[in-house]
């Protein structure tokens, strides 16, 4: 795949182009339908043949519309491979029920060796996969996907029709080309055709050949499969190749009328300038000889005159826009030397060991992230930074006196990104493990001052963010405000104390404006510059039809058993206190199920007979799952605001809390109604558990809406006062 072609696919949206495939199924495309007619009959028919269900390997699964298909075929037993996160995204969010745990049976890798390394399957199938890469490279793909084969397995192609030759078709994606599977793209593999399994697809089923000897066969209609020949294939395929032929005609003649037009352009703008000289030299020379006209007799010139002025105050009005545009190039030149300077001046400073920029209190994740949340951590290939990118302001609510506030914050960092995500404003993401470059601090310095930023908040702390702060501080006239979201106690951890002592010397070199911790009582730690009163954090802002029109399908399903479902949403280290959490749900008579994203934590026997594992999910992932459940557990040890429980007080779902000595708000009906004064005691979560799930859904619902209409009023007024809004 070329690098368009690749680029095209990385950052393609799955959810697009879904709605790009239910676009043409509705505008009368019936292939999908033979490609799915197809598949399940041969599917079938290789079960039968092996006395157990088919074990199918789809290479280029995309967004799952064939893993959705066959997730709970009795004679199927599928799995899927793509490069690209972001076509499978959709397949996280909402993973087949049959599937789970996901990421054993669709994994994402740069090739289908890595992700399914030492597994063979019985078929190895695409679905119009091949079409979007160069003949060497599909050529390439096809002995990739034969080593995943078993001895006895076939690679499926539902790719082009039969052609007699591979060519490049068009320019869509990237580039699109016609393959010569049986001449040209697999040649060294036995080859049965089945052509025309719609207009415009054929399929090639390909196998080892046996003794050395290569076969070619054919399927044509209802007919049984025959032996052919390369020729007869080429003549049968002469009719796709017109097509291709007439296809890729049309683009270059569409090029070749873009090309007359723009050298007629150029030719255009060549008369235009000789013209522009001889009017300035017209304009120049009647000027000079009106003025020595003084004393002559009255000449009527008026209509001179007033074409005269017009060409003049066109010709100023020209020249105006010309200076305006060198100041501007000036002041990016002095914008960039300046950030440069500033960059090399705070790595030169910089006397601090780099640390592993992945927090402590986050550290613990699975072996294998699940595509929604690797997605979640990083930015697009070639980005070095994000800015107001959909997953960071969708869930934000909007004040008209933030639009001069930026928040700003490190991509790894899902929780801290998770409560900026609440808080109106724009959203800056940069990665903790990357120093930015002195071009992308100068982008990032122009936007911020394009878009009237005067206030930048950053949220926790890193090398890279340490820098921008300063080189920002040097290059534009900006207040830098942090929010610190850990607790002293965390500094136990030595990578915490690393980052706040950045925070510190930030503080020292008088380039941070304010302070502010989300723990109350912290201002002593923060110093002269720290504010008094606590922060908090902001649920998600959400539709009205949340949850509803739009909801994702319920992973897993909550089955027959009677009783409540509990979230345990945590990981697991100590301050999260996940086991406690886990075991008082399951030891709960009033609880049928427990759910839990860790799937690394292990709890004694007879503990955990009702836990059930989910793959890890993006935040939209976690609110609809919050809103399938009848009540969330949190009940931590050291917390500042989580947001699992204002995750779960968005859908409207109660939510065990630890004790966390807010400054404000403690005193409300639902903190009482959730709140575990002893963390530790399993019996204290027990008991809590059966009182929340005991008090009437109407009542629950009543305290909530209050509480998080107060919640959101102290949170926007410290926040304002904070910054000085």
């Amino acid at each position: 795949m070329n690098h368009a072609n690749s680029e095209y696919w990385l950052k393609k949206s799955g959810e697009a182009y879904f709605d790009q495939q239910v676009g043409r199924a509705g505008a009368g495309n019936d292939s999908y339908r033979e490609q799915e007619r197809w598949l399940n009959e041969f599917f079938q028919q290789q079960a039968e043949r092996l006395g157990r269900p088919a074990r199918v390997l789809e290479f280029g699964c995309g967004f799952g519309r064939f893993a959705r298909l066959f997730e709970g075929h009795e004679r199927v037993q599928y799995h899927g491979y793509d490069f690209s996160a972001s076509m499978v995204q959709p397949l996280f969010d909402d993973p087949p029920p049959g599937l789970v745990p996901l990421d054993a049976r669709v994994r994402v890798a740069p090739t289908v060796g890595e992700a399914f390394p030492g597994e063979h399957f019985d078929v190895v199938f695409t679905v119009s996969v091949l079409i979007h890469n160069a003949p060497e490279q599909a050529a390439r793909l096809v002995s990739q996907m034969m080593e995943m084969a078993e001895s006895h397995g076939n690679v499926c192609l539902i790719e082009n029709a039969l052609v007699p030759l591979t060519m490049k078709e068009n320019n869509w994606h990237g580039g699109c080309w016609v393959h010569d599977f049986a001449g040209t793209t697999a040649p060294q593999f036995d080859t049965c055709v089945t052509y025309r399994l719609s207009d415009v697809h054929s399929v090639y089923r390909l196998s080892m050949p046996v003794a050395g000897e290569r076969k070619v066969t054919l399927i044509k209609g209802d007919a049984p499969e025959r032996p052919t020949t390369l020729d007869e294939l080429k003549l049968l395929g002469m009719e796709r190749l017109r097509l291709a032929t007439a296809l890729l005609e049309n683009e270059l003649n569409e090029a070749a009328a873009l090309q007359a037009d723009a050298h007629d352009q150029g030719e255009f703008a060549r008369y235009a300038e000789q013209r522009r000289e001889r009017m300035q030299q017209a304009l120049v020379a009647s000027i000079d000889a009106l003025e020595k006209l003084p004393g002559q007799p009255a000449v009527d010139v008026q209509g001179e005159r007033d074409d005269v002025d017009a060409l003049a105050a066109r010709l100023k009005q020209l020249t105006d826009a010309a200076a305006v545009t060198i100041t501007r190039l000036t002041r990016a030149q002095t914008l960039r030397s300046t950030v440069t300077a500033a960059l090399a001046e705070v790595h030169a400073g910089n006397s601090l060991s780099k640390p592993q920029e992945t927090p402590a209190s986050v550290a613990v994740r699975q072996k294998r992230p699940d595509a929604s949340v690797e997605a979640q951590q990083r930015l697009a290939p070639g980005e070095e930074f994000g800015w107001d990118r959909p997953g960071d302001v969708q869930w934000g609510c909007t004040d008209e006196r933030f639009a001069s506030v930026c928040h700003v914050m490190n991509v790894e960092w899902i929780g801290i990104r998770a409560a900026a995500a609440g808080l109106p404003g724009h959203k800056l993401v940069v990665s903790a493990s990357r120093e930015l470059s002195a071009p992308a601090v100068g982008q990032i310095a122009q936007i911020l001052t394009s878009n009237g930023i005067t206030r930048l908040v950053v949220h926790g702390m890193s090398a890279p963010l340490a820098a921008l702060v300063s080189a920002l501080k040097k290059s534009i006239d900006i207040s830098v405000y942090v929010v610190w979201h850990g607790a002293p106690a965390m500094w136990s951890m030595i990578h915490e104390t690393e980052l706040f002592t950045r925070v510190s010397r930030l503080l020292e070199r008088g380039e941070i404006t304010r302070i502010a911790g989300m723990r109350s009582g912290m201002q002593p730690a923060l110093g002269p510059r720290g504010f008094a009163r606590q922060l908090f954090n902001l649920p998600p802002t959400l539709s009205e039809t949340f949850g509803a029109a739009d909801a994702l399908l319920p992973v897993p399903e909550r089955g027959d058993a009677p009783g409540a479902v509990v979230f345990a949403p945590s990981w697991h280290v100590l301050h999260k206190n996940l086991p406690t959490n886990l075991i008082a749900a399951n030891q709960s008579t009033k609880v049928a199920q427990v759910w839990t994203l860790d799937g690394e934590i292990r709890l004694p026997p007879g503990l955990d007979d009702k836990v059930k594992r989910l793959a890890p999910r993006s935040l939209r992932g976690m609110l609809d799952t919050m809103k399938l459940v009848d009540l969330v557990t949190n009940v931590s040890l050291i917390d500042c605001h989580p947001m699992i429980e204002l995750e779960a007080l968005a859908v409207r779902t109660p939510c065990l809390r630890g004790p966390l000595f807010m400054d404000a708000l403690d005193d409300h009906p639902y903190v009482a109604a959730t709140l575990v004064e002893n963390p530790l005691s399993v019996v204290d979560v027990m008991k809590r558990i059966d009182a929340v799930l005991e008090i009437p859904r109407e009542d629950m619902l009543g305290m909530m809406a209050d509480y998080d209409r107060a919640l959101r009023e102290v949170s926007i007024a410290r926040y304002c006062e904070f910054l000085e809004l």
